[in-house]
Formats: C-alpha cells, sequence, structure tokens
C-alpha cells in the first residue's frame, strides 16, 4: 500500500499518535469539559463571592496585616478536587489611598475517577498577587497569577505548561444589595508530553451577578459565568477543538466570625459550543459541579 504524503494524512497521523500517547492523560480543566472550577486561575477569576473585595466592600479596607489559610472542594462527575489556599495579606499607601496587597497559593490535590487506571495526585500549584483599592464606596482588584507545572502531566494531574493571568474585579455594596464584575485572561503556554508537543490555547472570561444580605453576615447570590477557551495546537501542525460555556453560579457565604467565612458555589452549565479544530468532535455533556470553601484568618 503506497504511504500518503498529504499534510491533512500527517495531521491526521499526528492527531492518532497523540490520542494513543495522551489517552487518559488530559489536564483536568482541559476545555472545561468538567468544570470551570477546575482550573486555578479560572477559579481564582469566577469563584470570588467571598474573595477580601467581599469584605472589604462591607467594612472598608483592612488597616492590618492577615495571614490565612483554608480547605476548598470542588465535586465534579469524574473529578474531585481538594485545595489548600495560603494567603498573606498587608495594607498599602501606593497610590496615596486605601490600598491592600495580598500575596496566594493555592495547592490542589486531584482525584479522578474516569479512567480505568484512576489517579490522585499533586496538580499544578498556582501564585498570585491581589492589589485591592477602595474608591467611592466601591472595591476595585487587579490580580496577576502565575501556574506552575508542579503536577504529573504524564498522567494527567497536571498541564505541563507554565500559564500567566491577568483579570480586574469590581465590588459594590449598598446595604443589603451588592453587585460583582470580573474579566480575565490567561495566557497558557507549551508542553512537552511523551515527546509530542502542545501548544495550549488561551483563556478569556467574564462574569458578573447579584448577592443580598438576608441575615447578618449571611450573604446570598448568583453570578453568570463566560468562559472562551481557544484551540491547542500540537506539533505537525494539528488543532484540538476549543470550546465556549455559559453557566449560572448561584453561592451563598456565611461569615462565622471576623475571622472565619464559608462558602459554597453551585456551577450550573447552561450552554457550550465547540471551537472546531482540524478534527472536530462532538460538544461535551458538562454536568453540574460543586464547590465547597472554608477560610479562616490566624
Amino acid at each position: 500500500m503506497q504511504r500518503s504524503d498529504s499534510p491533512l494524512f500527517k495531521k491526521f497521523l499526528t492527531v492518532l499518535s497523540l490520542i494513543g500517547l495522551c489517552h487518559g492523560q488530559a489536564h483536568a480543566s482541559e476545555l472545561g469539559q468538567e468544570s470551570i472550577a477546575l482550573d486555578p486561575i479560572a477559579r481564582a477569576h469566577i469563584l470570588s463571592n467571598n474573595g477580601k473585595e467581599a469584605l472589604f466592600s462591607e467594612k472598608g479596607i483592612s488597616t492590618k496585616d492577615s495571614k490565612s489559610v483554608g480547605l476548598d472542594v470542588v465535586v465534579s462527575e469524574n473529578i474531585n478536587l481538594y485545595s489548600i489556599p495560603l494567603a498573606y495579606g498587608k495594607p498599602m499607601r501606593v497610590f496615596g489611598g486605601d490600598e491592600y496587597l495580598n500575596l496566594t497559593v493555592d495547592i490542589p490535590y486531584f482525584n479522578f475517577e474516569s479512567t480505568p487506571d484512576s489517579e490522585s495526585g499533586l496538580g499544578d500549584i498556582a501564585l498570585a498577587a491581589e492589589y485591592f483599592i477602595e474608591k467611592d464606596g466601591s472595591i476595585l482588584k487587579a490580580e496577576f497569577n502565575l501556574k506552575v507545572p508542579s503536577g504529573d502531566e504524564k498522567i494527567g494531574l497536571g498541564s505541563g505548561s507554565t500559564d500567566v493571568g491577568f483579570a480586574l474585579t469590581g465590588r459594590k455594596r449598598v446595604g443589603e444589595i451588592g453587585f460583582n464584575t470580573s474579566s480575565g485572561y490567561i495566557i497558557r503556554g507549551e508542553a512537552t508530553i511523551n515527546n509530542a508537543d502542545i501548544n495550549y490555547g488561551n483563556v478569556f472570561n467574564i462574569a458578573g451577578g447579584a448577592e443580598y444580605q438576608l441575615v447578618k453576615h449571611l450573604w446570598l447570590g448568583a453570578n453568570v459565568a463566560y468562559v472562551h477557551t481557544g484551540t491547542s495546537e500540537f506539533s505537525g501542525g494539528a488543532e484540538t477543538d476549543g470550546l465556549q460555556t455559559l453557566d449560572v453560579i448561584p453561592n451563598i457565604a456565611y461569615h462565622i466570625n471576623t475571622d472565619m467565612a464559608v462558602t459554597a458555589d453551585l456551577i450550573y452549565p447552561i450552554q457550550e459550543h465547540v471551537i472546531d479544530g482540524d478534527f472536530p468532535s462532538s460538544t461535551p455533556d458538562r454536568k453540574i459541579s460543586f464547590s465547597l470553601g472554608f477560610h479562616t484568618e490566624f
């Protein structure tokens, strides 16, 4: 049989070889097929119902240093995430106003249940620097994120790439009503998995919503989040699908006291649209996922 040397045939062989190499090794957050909350940077951009900007918008920028630790759990259909967030914050006056710098590290542990040989272990660690400014009763936050490839990409616990993220968030609370909006961009890097090179597609996200203080210290809210993940390119030029998703996220935040808080988010998929690569696949059947968090200062 004569072998074809057409570019399309070469791309086809490339994709087949990559499927064989990477079977069961997809990164937990790839294409958002499980949950937008599984990627550490996307989670920081979108699930901000109990970020410091929420507390600051109610009480004003803190004038004291703070140290905090917590536990975040994300439960999806085939992947569970257990993450330990650590943070250190310090009041600042770079621009001459009420400002605050918060440095965080997110240490994730993944448990995969979708493959015959289920995997568990450390995922990709994410670092972030958040800068808060209080202006006219509103809290504005600029955020820089860095995800490092600490998870084993050969068994799907990480992407193998170094990713950089940027986001802007605004929040305002007036009495019992609050509003928030955020927009972020993630520049995903390159990785080599089993001698196959991949350049991941970048991610754009935008979210916004409202919240209501049901009783003292208890806030109920709902956000809408849109996430656009571009196509990824493998060595040889073949591109895999990207994905656009739209989710509604009811959330709740309860401040047990001035130092401790519990949060919960229900990520309900509304719509998804595949951005076709060279070999289009079917639209993923995303399911409801759930995020629960506990944070305390010490």
